[in-house]
């Protein structure tokens, strides 16, 4: 889970870049998928850490284990506004060329 959106995530900065670079601005397409992308990775990778955290049992809730701050810190991602899923609407509004609803931001 966490290797298919780690690659997910370099391949949408990559284009991303390589647009930059060649002086251009990203299209629309290019920022819906920049926008999607935070919402997939930060979800995806507390996914990933909720199924280590449910396996490893109560051991994983103690203060001292890395499993409870990781996933607490992304708890605390997703709970952010590029982190929430409501970002995938506007990310569709972007692709089709919409200014984002001002109750996203």
């Amino acid at each position: 889970m966490v290797g298919a959106a780690r690659s997910y995530a370099y391949d949408t900065a990559g284009t991303l870049w390589a647009t930059l670079e060649a002086g251009d601005e990203p299209s629309f397409e290019q920022r819906a998928q920049l926008v999607g992308c935070f919402v997939h990775t930060a979800t995806t990778c507390r996914s990933a850490v909720q199924l280590l955290v449910d396996t490893v049992g109560t051991a994983a809730i103690r203060k001292g284990c890395p499993l409870e701050r990781q996933l607490r810190d992304l708890n605390t991602m997703v709970q952010h506004v590029m982190g929430q899923t409501r970002m995938w609407e506007w990310a569709g509004g972007l692709y089709f060329g919409e200014d984002p609803p001002l109750a996203v931001l």
